[in-house]
């Protein structure tokens, strides 16, 4: 996998028969003492960047999370993102949530309500989820489109969902041509976490669940070499994990050919 385009607010890579991207929808704020290690708050960044994932494979194209769109002052980039890249929105058919907080799903409502996204025909939501998600769209045409997301689901060919819960109860991330694993928010301070996946979010809705998910699925990631991608980490948003002392270190998606 290596970076064939990049940009501010994009960065594309090719995997197999899917091309991934992923696109900057801002930047939300967050409490500095957001991180917990056991009952004690740690400090942190004030903003964290908030991506966004476009697939396009031989079945069509998939988008992973949507931004926040107009929740935020600083969010609702994800248009300006895709048009920077190169992208389509009308080609867009399928939308799939890693989880329905406002700054994942907040882009979609946008996104409709302006009609930017006409082809779209399917939006995936974690079952467990669903009756936030559905208070939050209303009475939306949205609705109509909705299905049920479960472990092990392929909203496309080459992609998989694979449930880790604890920051939701049916947090999802997904398996891209069994090597790219998009996490969403299992992590949201990279510069913390990475050293010490210990340390929880306090707006995880099970902290200790969100702790073992984080431990297993760096465990799978390293052991099985596959790539991570998430939903707040650092420009590419893509890359390695590594063991690393007590810990693990991140090592960015870069320009030449890889696994």
């Amino acid at each position: 996998m290596r970076i064939v385009r990049q940009g501010p607010r994009f960065v594309t890579a090719e995997l197999g028969d899917i091309t991934v991207t992923a696109l900057c929808d801002g930047t939300v704020a967050v409490p500095a003492d957001g991180l917990r290690e056991g009952a004690h708050p740690v400090l942190g960044p004030t903003s964290l960047p908030i991506w966004a994932f476009h697939l396009q494979g031989p079945d069509g194209a998939l988008l992973i999370d949507t931004g926040g769109g107009a929740t935020e002052t600083t969010t609702g980039g994800l248009y300006r993102a895709m048009m920077e890249a190169g992208l389509d929105p009308r080609a867009i058919a399928q939308v799939a949530l890693t989880h329905p907080h406002f700054d994942h799903m907040g882009g979609l409502i946008g996104l409709a309500r302006r009609e930017i996204l006409p082809g779209l025909r399917r939006i995936w939501v974690p079952v467990e989820d669903m009756a936030l998600y559905r208070a939050r769209i209303g009475d939306s045409p949205l609705g109509e489109m909705t299905m049920p997301l479960e472990q092990g689901d392929g909203p496309m060919r080459g992609v998989v969902a694979v449930q880790l819960p604890g920051h939701m109860a049916g947090h999802m991330g997904f398996l891209v041509e069994g090597r790219l694993m998009i996490m969403g928010d299992v992590i949201h301070v990279p510069a913390v976490q990475f050293a010490d996946p210990q340390i929880t979010w306090a707006d995880d809705a099970d902290m200790g669940l969100a702790r073992a998910t984080r431990l297993s699925l760096f465990e799978r990631v390293v052991n099985e070499g596959l790539m991570i991608a998430g939903s707040h980490l650092d420009h590419p948003a893509m890359g390695w994990l590594l063991r690393r002392d007590q810990g693990y270190g991140f090592d960015p998606l870069g320009d030449n050919p890889t696994a």
